[in-house]
């Protein structure tokens, strides 16, 4: 089983006031990048691809026409999003922490998630998650929510204003609708490496005794990776219905590795993928199996739970 680890959220600021950089340090800055991506790649051959273009272009002084750090961001992510065809994979100026006391006062950092819940008509329970899930402070409420609407007829989960999540609160929250030890997924690093199965957890809630009952769930056009596995995973094997639009189609898992002092690099370095078929999500995006836009697809959910309950 893969082992899921969690990200904390930071709060950050950009910089305002772009450096200058000399030479030495754009050639450091675009030879590190350039190895970081050959080493690490999901797709290796892509990647070695990639090294070569970088490393020519440094030679051409393409680099050179100006020394600017964020010139050189948007110069070197021109190159990366052209070639790898990949938007997870890019450079970005490094972020500065802030300190959470005068950002967020009286309120815990990398706590910034809201979940309400309530029972509708027709005793349908209805779970909307806002902000973002990266703190595994979210699964004790979450199962809070699900135990509270235990007897619910049926259940609308709303996903609209979910933003980041880590892969370890998705994990959890899938795992709380299915059976432990049911094969939901695979990790892929390369092509010749054997898939990783992510299997679903034990989880102690008292939904596992409701686990019959219709779920409905919305989704956004700007749900990604974590929020796909777990939208995929109750679609195909949670008696869930998707209510809404396509979503993004990152399939990803990205490390982020410094470069230099002033730039991370965000490499994809494996790919989420079906459990039983060839293939996975990226690029295409999890399909719902009723379209709605954010201002229909509540509506439509609720008359269909309605429909399901009469």
């Amino acid at each position: 089983m893969l082992l899921l680890t969690v990200l904390f959220a930071r709060a950050t600021f950009a910089n305002d006031n772009p450096i200058q950089l000399t030479k030495e340090q754009v050639d450091v800055i675009v030879l590190n990048a350039a190895q970081e991506i050959q080493s690490t790649y999901y797709d290796a051959d892509k990647g070695a691809q990639i090294a070569i273009k970088l490393n020519a272009l440094l030679k051409g002084d393409y680099f050179y026409s100006t020394f600017r750090e964020d010139e050189l961001e948007t110069r070197l992510n021109h190159i990366l999003f052209s070639v790898s065809g990949d938007g997870f994979l890019s450079l970005n100026r490094a972020t500065k922490s802030v300190s959470s006391v005068k950002l967020l006062t009286d309120v815990q950092p990398d706590v910034d998630f809201e979940i309400h819940y309530q029972r509708k008509e027709n005793n349908i329970g209805y779970v909307r998650l806002s902000g973002n899930f990266q703190n595994t402070a979210s699964i004790e409420q979450f199962n809070h929510a699900i135990n509270q609407l235990h007897s619910a007829n049926t259940l609308i989960i709303d996903l609209f204003d979910a933003q980041h999540a880590s892969l370890k609160v998705a994990h959890h929250f899938l795992s709380v609708f299915l059976p432990p030890k049911l094969h939901i997924a695979n990790v892929r690093q390369d092509s010749l490496s054997e898939l990783t199965p992510i299997l679903s957890a034990d989880v102690n809630v008292i939904e596992k005794s409701k686990s019959d009952r219709p779920v409905y769930i919305l989704q956004s056009a700007f749900n990604e990776q974590a929020w796909e596995l777990f939208t995929v995973g109750m679609q195909q094997y949670g008696n869930a219905v998707i209510v809404g639009e396509e979503s993004m189609g990152n399939a990803t898992l990205s490390n982020q590795v410094a470069i230099g002092s002033s730039f991370e690099l965000s490499v994809p370095f494996a790919v989420l993928e079906y459990a039983h078929e060839e293939g996975s999500w990226a690029n295409t995006g999890v399909t719902p199996d009723y379209f709605a836009s954010k201002e229909e697809a509540l509506s439509l959910a609720s008359q269909l739970a309605n429909s399901s309950v009469n």
